[in-house]
C-alpha cells in the first residue's frame, strides 16, 4: 500500500515540477506571478488532449521532439569538430575491452565495479530530480 501510494504521488508531482522548472528557464523571463497560471494552463491543455489518445499528443509533441534531437546532434557534432582529441578520448569509454578491464581485471571488481555504475546512475539521476525539483522550490531554496 506505502509503495502504490508513493507511486502515484510520484506521478502527481512530477508532471508540476518539470512544466514549473521549464517555465524558471532563463531563456523564457516568466514573471514570478505567472508561473503557477501558465503551468496549470500547460497541464491542463496537455491532460485534455491525452483523452483523445496519444496519437494527438505524438502529433504535437513529435515535431518538436524531432527538431529537439537534430539540435543535440548538431551541437555535439559541432564540439566534436571543435574538439577532435576530447572526442577521442570520450570515445574510447565505449571500448568494450576497458569495460571488461573495469568488471573483471580493475582496482573496483565484480559487486564493487557493479556499486561503483550504480552510484554514477543514481548521481545523474539525483542530479535530474533536483533540477527537476528547483521549478517547485526555486533557485533561492
Amino acid at each position: 500500500m506505502f509503495s502504490c501510494s508513493m507511486l502515484v504521488g510520484d506521478g502527481v508531482i512530477t508532471p508540476p515540477n518539470s512544466v514549473l522548472g521549464a517555465l524558471n528557464s532563463p531563456c523564457l523571463q516568466v514573471p514570478e506571478s505567472w508561473n503557477v497560471c501558465i503551468a496549470v494552463a500547460i497541464l491542463l491543455g496537455v491532460f485534455g488532449l491525452q483523452r483523445m489518445g496519444s496519437r494527438i499528443i505524438g502529433w504535437i509533441a513529435g515535431p518538436i521532439m524531432v527538431l529537439w534531437f537534430l539540435t543535440i546532434a548538431a551541437l555535439g557534432l559541432y564540439q566534436i569538430l571543435l574538439n577532435p582529441e576530447l572526442a577521442a578520448y570520450v570515445a574510447r569509454g565505449f571500448n568494450p575491452e576497458k569495460v571488461y578491464h573495469f568488471f573483471v581485471l580493475g582496482e573496483f571488481r565484480g559487486f564493487r565495479a557493479y556499486r561503483a555504475i550504480a552510484g554514477i546512475v543514481l548521481c545523474v539521476t539525483g542530479a535530474e530530480a533536483l533540477y527537476a525539483d528547483m521549478g517547485h522550490f526555486g533557485a533561492g531554496a
